[in-house]
């Protein structure tokens, strides 16, 4: 279980979002999260990343968990490229990377053992860090959002959609166990979405994904947590799945509403005769049987 969510209650001023919630993420899973808007969808991405924390309950990860979540980028200025802002989150490898060249312009100049004993140390230790992927991993997710030719463009001169693109291709770089994506298809064209969803669709790890496009749900994810009322409701499937099965479980209770109050209705017409029996025979037996009915009504609206 990558996350497990016990009892929590999350309050905003006089906004009460969540009493007792609970719910679970297991390993391997890809889930939609669905519900209206207000519903408390980005405040539990919150809680559960710990950007935020619960006023009651407990939020468990698992331990050394590696979580991706587009977050608002930072803000960059100047000359730095796209390229550099998504490298930042390995700067180990490019470190490793600069280095190596160095050595290699020293090796045209010199063949000493010490240098190339470094040199290999080094490019082995590249290797194993993935470094030879990264430019193809970039060069591959900046083609399929459609940004391959802003990587060497100043950052800051993007769009606010294209820097989410940038954000995007960052965190899915990462390869996290648990990858949390809000409505990641808010500012992708149509080719980009169809990459997206490819990707998802092979991804190894866990996905939790924010999303009102149904078509990246039906393509993507094979639960749907419907959070209604600060209630987590679980139903397997995907979102054209989750609606008849939602569909069908509102019918049902709505039929099962309508056989209980006729059967309160009953109860209160019984509990009335024997009262009005009792008072006009003063048979004590009558309302015994009237006090026994009105316990099971109680029972019945409790």
């Amino acid at each position: 279980m990558y996350i497990h969510i016990q009892e929590i209650e999350k309050s905003y001023g006089s906004l009460v979002l969540f009493e007792e919630l609970s719910l679970k993420i297991p390993q391997g899973h890809k889930i939609g999260l669905v519900g209206d808007n207000g519903s408390g969808k980005s405040s539990l991405f919150k809680l559960i990343t710990g950007e935020e924390s619960p006023d009651k309950g407990l939020v468990i990860r698992k331990k050394n968990l590696v979580l991706g979540y587009l977050e608002q980028l930072p803000e960059v200025t100047g000359t730095t490229s796209v390229q550099e802002v998504i490298e930042a989150d390995f700067k180990e490898l490019i470190e490793i990377q600069q280095h190596l060249k160095e050595l290699e312009k020293q090796m045209e100049q010199s063949v000493e053992g010490v240098i190339i004993e470094k040199y290999g140390v080094l490019q082995e230790k590249f290797i194993q860090l993935g470094g030879y992927e990264l430019a193809y991993q970039i060069e591959k997710m900046a083609s399929g959002l459609g940004i391959q030719q802003l990587l060497n463009k100043p950052f800051h001169q993007l769009s606010g959609g294209e820097q989410t693109k940038v954000g995007l291709v960052k965190v899915l770089l990462k390869e996290p166990d648990l990858l949390l994506l809000d409505e990641p298809t808010n500012h992708l064209d149509l080719h980009a979405i169809e990459w997206l969803e490819h990707y998802l669709k092979s991804y190894q790890g866990t996905l939790f994904t924010i999303s009102h496009d149904r078509h990246f749900l039906d393509q993507v994810v094979t639960e749907i947590y419907d959070l209604e009322d600060g209630e987590i409701q679980v139903y397997q499937g995907n979102y054209t799945q989750y609606q008849k099965a939602k569909k069908a479980r509102l019918l049902k209770e709505q039929q099962n509403y309508e056989e209980q109050q006729k059967k309160i209705k009953k109860l209160e017409d019984a509990i009335r005769r024997y009262r009005q029996w009792g008072n006009e025979s003063g048979n004590e037996d009558m309302f015994k049987k009237a006090k026994s009915l009105e316990k099971r009504l109680a029972r019945m609206t409790q």
